[in-house]
């Protein structure tokens, strides 16, 4: 038998604090709902690389239904969920009238993070730019979609995509970076609203196959749908 070198594993993982499990404060939250604060922490991550931060911090987003998906699980139990962590103080919830509702995390009582001072990546974003984004989450959320049956694993991908599809969909900028191409950004929604949900699997799982072999996820994605949307137009 082969040994395997787990310090090598290829795979991705969550980060699940242990003073969820040590302290008996959060002894009571649920085994889902623990799963569920980690792969939100992930999500936090990737919106504070995006510069997803306003003046509460950083800012993202994980509907009732992508939580079903992601975890397998119906309506009441994702509601569950949600509340297990609001109530427990890992979680904040600011809802906005007619937009998705921002989320926000909070680490778990003994935990801290060294403090930076505020980088200009990291600055509020103006509204107008929010406003865009949160219309185009909301395409993006229409648009594609986790079957019931997906594993977690492309769940999890797929609502990182969708993620990055709305960031890109909602820049204010005239152009953008796709592979070594500077390429307008309408140009680029218009490549985009044609994707479909087959297409962007298909990425998905060609991003999970070659992953050891990229350096930089968020082009690669960038460049894999806009040049399968290429593909699709011919």
């Amino acid at each position: 038998m082969q040994k395997f070198l787990w310090q090598n594993a290829d795979f991705r993982f969550f980060r699940l604090p242990t003073v969820l499990y040590t302290d008996e404060n959060y002894a009571r939250i649920s085994e889902q709902a623990k799963v569920l604060y980690a792969m939100m922490i992930s999500r936090a991550c990737l919106s504070e690389i995006n510069g997803w931060c306003d003046e509460d911090g950083v800012y993202f987003y994980f509907s009732i239904p992508e939580v079903c998906r992601t975890l397998h699980c119906g309506h009441n139990k994702a509601v569950r969920m949600l509340k297990e962590l609001e109530s427990n103080g890992l979680l904040v919830k600011h809802r906005q009238f007619g937009f998705a509702t921002k989320l926000y995390l909070s680490p778990p009582e003994g935990i801290n993070a060294k403090a930076e001072q505020p980088t200009e990546d990291c600055e509020p974003l103006p509204s107008v730019t929010v406003q865009r984004y949160e219309e185009a989450l909301s395409w993006v959320a229409e648009r594609f979609y986790s079957p019931i049956n997906d594993s977690t694993i492309h769940a999890v991908e797929l609502a990182r995509i969708k993620q990055i599809i709305a960031d890109t969909v909602a820049s204010d900028q005239e152009f953008q970076k796709i592979g070594n191409q500077s390429i307008a950004t309408e140009l680029i929604k218009r490549r985009f609203a044609q994707l479909d949900n087959e297409t962007v699997y298909g990425v998905i799982d060609n991003l999970v196959k070659d992953r050891k072999n990229i350096k930089n996820e968020r082009a690669y994605i960038l460049s894999a749908l806009y040049n399968s949307a290429c593909d699709y137009s011919l």
